[in-house]
């Protein structure tokens, strides 16, 4: 990023995280960027950097060129593309929110808790989604099975590119999450001495 560069107008806070700074700044980790043909970009780095290479293939950061995005005049149909500029803009998908946990890989979750979570939800409107996420598992697998069992479930909070050095979280996530979850334990005193047959 080159806060000097006319494309390059916004706040871009992610890019400092992951390159450490902006050009000019000392920790900037991009020494230089080169066109060495039509075809060939040279990226070099002041520190190795290992998962470099997953930044690149975050889609914000994919390398357009303003010339190849231009309007075609020359297009087939008269009129259209009606494309005068292209903006490419990180927007928050509408459809994450909390994971009230049903069942995954490793767990079946308590309805005792899973049906707890959705009822607090509902009735404090914090936004959730059901989840049945078979293709992981989380402590809580193991955690059901201890002594003679735990009553259990679980909350999720949804990401993008999990489990890499760039995972990335919605804030308003985040913040739902936070107060499903302190809902959740403060009203623990609802579920004192229910069992799975009060379900």
């Amino acid at each position: 990023m080159d806060p000097n560069h006319p494309q390059h107008n916004g706040e871009f806070t992610y890019y400092s995280f992951l390159y450490g700074g902006f050009k000019g700044d000392e920790a900037h980790k991009v020494e230089h960027v080169k066109a060495l043909d039509e075809y060939t970009v040279e990226i070099k780095l002041t520190e190795p950097t290992a998962p470099f290479i997953s930044y690149l293939a975050i889609p914000m950061f994919g390398i357009a060129s303003p010339e190849a995005i231009q309007k075609n005049e020359d297009y087939y149909v008269d009129g259209i593309p009606h494309l005068d500029q292209l903006i490419f803009r990180v927007i928050p998908d509408n459809s994450s929110r909390p994971c009230v946990k049903l069942a995954d890989k490793s767990l079946i979750s308590h309805p005792l808790i899973s049906q707890h979570l959705i009822k607090l939800a509902n009735e404090r409107n914090i936004p959730y989604q059901e989840e049945v996420f078979m293709g992981i598992g989380t402590d809580a697998g193991a955690i059901h099975l201890t002594g003679e069992g735990v009553t259990t479930g679980a909350l999720s909070i949804p990401s993008r590119y999990t489990h890499s050095p760039h995972e990335v979280v919605d804030l308003n996530d985040l913040k739902n999450s936070r107060d499903l979850l302190l809902s959740f334990i403060t009203s623990l005193d609802q579920l004192k001495g229910k069992d799975f047959l009060d379900t």
